[in-house]
Formats: structure tokens, sequence, C-alpha cells
């Protein structure tokens, strides 16, 4: 049975999510409720996490772009709690990003093949 049978959604979709979710609802939680930037990325790293271990149960795979997307959610929220200032959870400059990049990079690559 597929992965797709088993969460009844295709692949297209599952990446939609895997990569939007967290960045979605951190704005929406910030924007739309007034929530502090440093409170929405932790609600928002949480429901992603959710999201990936609710895909790992179902298809009981892990799925690498969806790690790699929350790898960076808890790290920026790690900084954000560790330093006190929300910026660096959201940093769009800092090393996070770069050193995130090639594992997603890498794991989009093999699983195309």
């Amino acid at each position: 049975m597929t992965a797709q049978r088993r969460t009844g959604l295709p692949w297209q979709v599952q990446l939609t999510i895997d990569v939007a979710l967290s960045p979605v609802v951190f704005f929406a939680l910030q924007g739309n409720f007034g929530l502090s930037t440093g409170q929405a990325l932790l609600i928002s790293t949480l429901v992603g996490a959710a999201w990936t271990g609710f895909v790992l149960i179902t298809t009981r795979k892990v799925n690498a772009v969806a790690l790699c997307v929350i790898a960076g959610m808890v790290v920026g929220a790690a900084l954000t709690g560790v330093t006190g200032d929300p910026r660096f959870g959201v940093a769009k400059d800092s090393p996070t990003p770069g050193c995130s990049a090639w594992p997603c990079w890498r794991a989009c690559c093999c699983r195309a093949h």
C-alpha cells in the first residue's frame, strides 16, 4: 500500500503541507491572533511536529522534507528561548537556513530517484 493510500493525499499536497504548514500557522497566529513572535514560533513548531508525527505513524516512513522544515523551526525556537530575542527564530540571513539547505536538498534529490 502506498503512502498516498494510507494518508489519502497526493504527494503534491503532502509536500505542500510539509513545507508550508508551520510558516502559515506562524504568520496566522502572529498577525490574526496577536501572539508574540516567540509564542507563535513555538506553537507553529509544535503544529508542524504533530503533522510530521501523523505522517510517520500513518505511512510508517520518515518524511525527510518535513523533518528538515521542523528542524529549522526547532533551532529557531531554541535560539529564541536561549537568547530571549525572537528575531533569531525568524532570521533569514542566519547560518541556520544555510546549514539546513544541504540536508533538505539532499533529501529531495534522493527521494526523486
